[in-house]
């Protein structure tokens, strides 16, 4: 058995297929898994070191040629505006940015995938991350056989009645928290009247980048139309063009499953909450640094790969509540630098103070850091958020885009987090020390629910299992019937 995995985005986005990878070379049903990932998260890619893990040999990388820089270099420089430019609702406008990048980065990728997927024994499975999602549908729409593929979704994103879409947030939170406004049909048309709109921008993007290359076969081009055929794909409910399933990767202990999802709904949890590469090693001065602190369990800062200006706020707060804080991120390496060369300014005391209790690092795996720390500031991205919540401890979150916002708000009315500020670049050295007394209310309901989080999914017949199993575990049985 072959399974192809496809991941494009951030971190957050990449360590959910890594983790799978290593599910699936696990079971003995697998013979290959192809994990197609951008070249800068390559480092991601879990390795067999030492002869440790055989079973690793069956993880084949293959680059995606582009970075997550990349992603906001097209943004900035797309001329002329496509997808959704002008748009009245914001929510379309980024839409049409992400549709967009899937159109002039992911699909040019077309040829190489279909190249991988076709060598020797045929892919039996294709699993996509959302900006893979049309990528891997053009390819399985070219396969001689019928290829089941499986979007993961690391938001509440699977259409369902019971909540809208995220982009509705006041309306998104009182379903989720008080079940006001729970189970209507205009719920799941928040889903839909987006879903269209992605659909038609891609139908264009697919047009452009594949219609003429060569050995595409337009007579099994995989347009799908959006009532017949997504519809019933987004629901659960199937199409009869595709083998299409809706992988809800959202922890049912923070979201419980739709409740009017079809039997092609896989509500497996996180993904990631575990995952730490086979080759990891922690950095020495890192381990030293913890180590020093004794008891003292130190705050995180980390924000991914997002523009991030403020880290010497970050020190400044840490230092007025003397906690000693992490800052994890390229946009965090340069600040102890920064500060040693205007020791002249401050007092002897505070520059001795920051060397002893802040320490940066540029890349680390939060499900090894995270245990170790007393709560976490991030942009609050749906992997940041699975991780810190495993962790047993608050989330604090100044979001940026998307998803983040809901998150912020939600976690805040759960007693699980704080909004640190009402965005990214709005955060103040006074919000982080506002934020950082607020999360402290939050640590007993943090750590009853990262317990709650290491004993497994809680519903149905995967009680007790973990993500990655889950969803390896119905991706074989699939295949195999």
């Amino acid at each position: 058995m072959r399974v192809l995995l496809i991941a494009v985005g951030s971190r957050g986005d990449a360590e959910p297929f890594c983790s799978l990878a290593v599910s699936l070379a696990g079971s003995d049903q697998v013979d290959t898994v192809d994990l197609f990932l951008q070249k800068d998260l390559k480092h991601l890619v879990p390795i067999n070191t030492n002869q440790g893990d055989e079973k690793l040999d069956k993880i084949h990388y293959h680059e995606l040629p582009f970075t997550q820089m990349d992603f906001y270099t097209y943004v900035g420089a797309r001329s002329p505006l496509q997808a959704g430019a002008g748009h009245a609702n914001p929510r379309v406008q980024f839409l049409g940015i992400v549709t967009d990048i899937m159109g002039a980065l992911v699909l040019p990728c077309y040829t190489d995938v279909m190249k991988t997927a076709m060598e020797g024994k045929a892919v039996d499975a294709i699993v996509a991350s959302s900006l893979a999602r049309q990528l891997a549908i053009e390819v399985a729409g070219q396969m001689e056989k019928k290829t089941p593929v499986y979007l993961v979704q690391l938001q509440s994103l699977v259409t369902t009645k019971d909540f809208p879409h995220f982009s509705h947030q006041e309306e998104c939170i009182n379903a989720l928290v008080h079940q006001t406004g729970a189970n209507s049909s205009d719920n799941l048309q928040s889903f839909l009247e987006l879903e269209r709109l992605q659909h038609d921008f891609l139908k264009v993007h697919a047009n452009d980048k594949l219609s003429d290359l060569p050995n595409y076969k337009k007579e099994q081009a995989s347009d799908l139309d959006f009532d017949q055929d997504v519809i019933p794909a987004l629901t659960g409910h199937g199409t009869q063009r595709l083998d299409l399933w809706m992988v809800n990767a959202v922890s049912t202990h923070l979201i419980p499953p739709p409740s009017d999802a079809g039997s092609k709904v896989l509500n497996c949890g996180g993904l990631a909450d575990a995952y730490i590469p086979s080759n990891f090693e922690p950095p020495t001065d890192l381990v030293s640094f913890l180590d020093s602190l004794g008891n003292k369990r130190p705050i995180c800062f980390g924000y991914g790969s997002m523009p991030f200006g403020k880290a010497e706020l970050v020190v400044e707060a840490s230092f007025e509540v003397d906690r000693p804080a992490i800052l994890v991120g390229s946009a965090m390496m340069g600040i102890l630098d920064k500060l040693q060369k205007q020791q002249k300014e401050s007092s002897d005391e505070k520059i001795s103070w920051i060397q002893e209790n802040i320490h940066c690092v540029a890349s680390i795996p939060y499900a090894w850091l995270l245990p170790r720390c007393s709560m976490m500031f991030s942009h609050g991205g749906a992997g940041v958020v699975h991780a810190t919540l495993r962790a047993g401890i608050p989330a604090l979150i100044s979001p940026l885009m998307g998803d983040q916002f809901l998150f912020a708000q939600y976690l805040q009315a759960k007693g699980l987090g704080v909004q640190a500020s009402g965005n990214l670049g709005a955060l103040t050295k006074e919000d982080i020390l506002r934020s950082i007394q607020e999360a402290e209310s939050c640590q007993k309901a943090c750590r009853a629910l990262g317990e709650e989080m290491a004993k497994g999914e809680p519903a149905g017949s995967n009680s007790g299992k973990f993500g990655p199993d889950i969803l390896t575990d119905a991706i074989v049985s699939n295949i195999c019937k």
